[in-house]
């Protein structure tokens, strides 16, 4: 798993290095992506170098394992039919995050219901959080619009994460 050059700098302010490594606990299966994220980048607070981001404000990423389960997770786990870790929480705890089985990133928060698509693997994931770059929400089956972070979507709006297959 390779980090974008711009992450290294931040990576390594948080006392990132090649030799790494971090305890997993037993209870994230070693060949889900969660496993390789948090032996490599456990343990490490990445504060990003100013607030202001590309389209909102940036966030922190504490890379830890999860203790806590939402259900709103598990339902999202359900209709994304993969398996959900959580590996880290961000914007000063007000976000958790979640990897998949296929290394697609998403955030969940203990105030909404809503989980936003966050990036194509932790890399790109990391990138986007600390540079500010906005989630694209999800709809849930028979959703039709929902209000995230403020802004109404709706649906058809190519901000929103389409994580349904196409079907033919």
């Amino acid at each position: 798993m390779e980090l974008h050059a711009n992450l290294l700098p931040l990576f390594t302010s948080a006392g990132w290095h090649s030799d790494w490594q971090f305890d997993v606990p037993t209870r994230i299966p070693r060949d889900h992506p969660a496993f390789n994220v948090l032996g490599r980048f456990g343990g490490l607070h990445i504060k990003p170098d100013t607030d202001s981001g590309v389209e909102c404000a940036t966030a922190d990423v504490d890379i830890r394992p999860l203790e806590h389960r939402w259900p709103t997770v598990d339902r999202w786990q359900s209709h994304l039919a993969t398996t959900l870790v959580g590996f880290a929480v961000a914007s000063d705890t007000y976000e958790q995050l979640w990897i998949a089985a296929d290394s697609r990133i998403f955030a969940s928060n203990d105030i909404t219901d809503y989980v936003g698509y966050v990036g194509d693997g932790f890399s790109a994931a990391m990138l986007n959080l600390l540079t500010g770059v906005r989630h694209r929400p999800l709809l849930a089956p028979g959703e039709t619009g929902i209000n995230y972070y403020g802004e109404d979507y709706h649906a058809g709006d190519p901000r929103i994460y389409n994580w349904q297959p196409s079907v033919g």
